[in-house]
């Protein structure tokens, strides 16, 4: 079977399980630039493509590319492949004994308690669009989710009367997440001044949670442009003050406060908790601040010298 014929089959697969378009858009980059190499060396079937040529094909990937790129790629071929098998289309998975790339270790970026107090403050909530990007952020800090999450979701997905809210995450898979006692009175208090705006805009009021200033659903491009105002009045970390800075702002401080990881896995809508344990990695400076808190010889009444 010739290899773009194969592949297709992997593309139905990954559609039939849910997948979200941006990791299918993702596969097919990588596969398909697998796919144009194995060309340029006269392999156009999928059965002869062997542990070499994907040797091979990562050598050439690294004369241009991270170490983190070749990981991606490694992960989508062998992804491809492994369904492939499993369809009985091949009989072996050439990536079934290449070890996956190590890529360093890097420091989670996230915000501290100064920098989230300075950016929930940077918003004049006076207004309803000051108080509606106060709301976005209040509700990122305190949940974790994803801004494609968050900008998805209706108000009939708030259940303010179980303190839960319906999330539809990754592969149109849904949890609930909790909503804490503080971000309980600020939601009350964005859905008033959101139906007041509407009302006096003269706008349809939709089942739409996130609205944008003309009634419809803020985009990702809309929250972008908030992201943006943000970055240049907080200068000195603006490269990261993001949605997804939130995300790992949550996960930290969810641990410091004494959470634990698979509480924190559901809430974040991971399907592995490897994905998850990212998070522990804690910086030498929230190690020592964790252990002036809990260290037993300082917070015992012991009898010492």
């Amino acid at each position: 079977m010739l290899y773009y014929e194969a592949v297709q089959i992997f593309y139905r697969d990954c559609v039939g399980r849910m997948l979200s378009e941006r990791t299918i858009e993702n596969y097919s980059d990588y596969i398909t630039g697998f796919g144009n190499y194995l060309q340029r060396v006269n392999k156009s079937n999928i059965e002869d493509v062997t542990r070499d040529d994907v040797l091979d094909y990562f050598a050439f990937k690294r004369k241009t590319c991270s170490e983190t790129t070749i990981k991606h790629n490694f992960i989508a071929i062998r992804a491809c492949f492994k369904c492939l098998v499993a369809r009985h289309i091949i009989p072996i998975n050439p990536l079934d004994d290449i070890p996956k790339p190590r890529v360093p270790k890097k420091i989670i970026q996230s915000f501290n308690r100064e920098e989230v107090q300075a950016i929930l403050n940077a918003f004049d909530k006076n207004t309803f669009t000051g108080f509606r990007n106060y709301a976005v952020m209040s509700i990122l800090f305190s949940t974790g989710l994803r801004k494609s999450e968050l900008l998805q979701m209706n108000v009939s997905d708030v259940y303010l009367d179980i303190d839960t809210m319906k999330v539809n995450g990754k592969g149109n898979k849904e949890r609930y997440v909790p909503i804490s006692p503080v971000l309980h009175r600020v939601i009350v208090t964005y859905l008033k001044k959101r139906k007041e705006y509407l009302k006096e805009c003269k706008l349809a009021d939709r089942d739409i949670f996130i609205v944008s200033c003309r009634g419809g659903r803020l985009t990702k491009g809309g929250l972008g442009t908030v992201f943006a105002k943000l970055k240049q009045s907080k200068k000195q970390w603006a490269h990261r003050v993001s949605a997804h800075t939130w995300r790992h702002t949550f996960a930290k401080f969810f641990l410091l406060n004494g959470g634990d990881i698979f509480s924190l896995q559901k809430i974040l809508g991971h399907e592995d908790i490897e994905s998850t344990r990212i998070y522990i990695e804690l910086t030498k400076e929230e190690i020592r601040l964790q252990n002036d808190k809990y260290n037993p010889l300082d917070n015992t009444k012991w009898q010492y010298y």
